[in-house]
């Protein structure tokens, strides 16, 4: 196969723009933070004082049912690339008591003071059809630190959405659904014990996961304001932090959204795989192996590209974690593809994510064992069409690209002008990188 290459030349620009917002030139999301004083929870059970129902504390309620109270202190938050939990939507928020501050941590989930709450609120639609209109408030998760460390806890709401109670070990709960092509179907939802909340919740990502560097350095609409912003950027803003950020946001690690059309297959599909999977699958994590999902690898430092399959081979005579180019010999696609026994991620999910399903399968597809394990892919179907075209609409990129600044813009000079493909210049794509070579298959 003739290959053809171009170089690419990076020209920085200061403002970022993500979804038609410029996140480094406006207001903050929140102008000033007040002190957190109605939602703390000081002592963990067995002490008496600790909420039995959400009502027990009126702000944990409020929490609870979703209302914004960022005027008493109480921050919302919502990372990058989320966790799919059978199609649930989801809204969070961090209760630091009073005027606490975070440790940033560049890898790793951030480190929080001592009584930090984290609300995780739970609402499955019962019409996939419509979900942010048929959703029903079935859960609340709370995350608290102590001396000792953090504990999960887990609250079933009543059947009118009123109230949630504390329960004490995992149960199932039933429900009849519609699916998205109209489809009805029996559902039982998993609330977990608190020792299945440690099997995410790990030491390796300081507990916290999803409260990252690369999950938060993302555009969040802040209810109160109403405004965009960098999450960064607002919670430095109104002293969330205990030091200044090592960087502007710009510069530090973001994974994007894995929904976004604007960012690369590959940045998407890594965004996925480090919100489902690297809670496991890091260094040190609970499962043994030694694949890697953390963000900001090359592909060639995860253990998968081309590596021979040790664990559950569906039958295949020779599998592979991830064989460039063969979705349906890969077991990383296959293992979040299929339910039961072989399942990923093994817990809180029975129903396949077909939108993340279908993106990792696009991003092994992209690949061939000639590109090396070194080599990431860029989908030029991403590119804004009126800065340029490419016949061919995939090309590989050598490993570097992570380090161009979003929204910088890249000039592809053809390296080989008899090649048939058609590069006009220039091109400005939604990732990070390089310099860098891009090699045209």
């Amino acid at each position: 196969m003739r290959r053809w290459r171009v170089i690419l030349w990076v020209v920085v620009v200061t403002a970022v723009v993500l979804g038609g917002v410029d996140v480094f030139a406006q207001e903050y999301g929140i102008d000033s933070r007040a002190s957190n004083t109605t939602l703390l929870i000081p002592d963990l059970p067995p002490n008496s004082s600790f909420p039995e129902f959400l009502s027990d504390i009126p702000a944990l309620l409020d929490a609870g049912l979703g209302i914004d109270q960022t005027d008493a202190g109480i921050i919302p938050y919502a990372p990058s690339a989320k966790l799919w939990s059978d199609g649930a939507l989801k809204d969070r928020f961090m209760a630091i008591p009073g005027l606490g501050q975070i440790t940033y941590e560049a890898e790793g989930g951030w480190t929080f003071p001592d009584e930090t709450v984290l609300i995780k609120n739970f609402i499955l639609p019962q019409d996939f059809r419509d979900p942010f209109n048929t959703g029903k408030r079935i859960e609340t998760r709370l995350l608290i630190r102590s001396g000792s460390g953090w504990a999960g806890f887990s609250y079933e709401w009543n059947e009118l959405e009123t109230d949630a109670e504390l329960l004490s070990g995992s149960k199932t709960r039933n429900f009849d659904l519609i699916d998205e092509n109209g489809n009805p179907f029996n559902y039982d939802w998993y609330y977990p014990s608190q020792s299945d909340c440690n099997q995410c919740h790990t030491t390796q990502t300081n507990k916290v996961a999803g409260i990252t560097t690369a999950q938060l350095n993302s555009p969040y609409r802040y209810p109160e304001s109403g405004r965009w912003d960098n999450q960064l950027r607002t919670l430095e803003h109104i002293g969330m932090f205990d030091a200044a950020l090592p960087a502007s946001p710009e510069e530090l690690p973001s994974a994007p959204n894995p929904a976004n059309p604007n960012a690369t297959t590959v940045d998407r599909a890594e965004a996925y795989l480090l919100a489902n999977c690297a809670v496991c699958h890091q260094p040190g994590g609970i499962n043994p192996t030694s694949i890697d999902f953390r963000w900001g690898l090359a592909l060639g430092d995860r253990d998968i590209f081309n590596v021979d399959a040790t664990e559950e081979g569906f039958g295949l005579p020779d599998p592979k974690r991830l064989d460039p180019g063969d979705p349906f010999n890969s077991v990383i696609h296959l293992r979040m593809s299929t339910l039961g026994e072989h399942r990923m991620p093994p817990l809180g999910t029975s129903r396949v994510d077909a939108d993340g399903d279908d993106l990792v399968r696009a991003w092994i597809t992209l690949m061939t064992t000639e590109t090396g394990p070194d080599a990431v892919w860029v989908d030029f179907a991403a590119v804004a069409p009126e800065f340029g075209t490419l016949d061919d609409p995939f090309a590989t990129v050598a490993k570097g690209l992570q380090n161009v600044s979003s929204g910088g813009t890249i000039n592809l000079i053809p390296g080989d002008t008899s090649a048939t493909i058609t590069i006009d210049s220039p091109v400005t794509l939604a990732s990070t990188g390089g310099p860098v070579r891009i090699g045209v298959l």
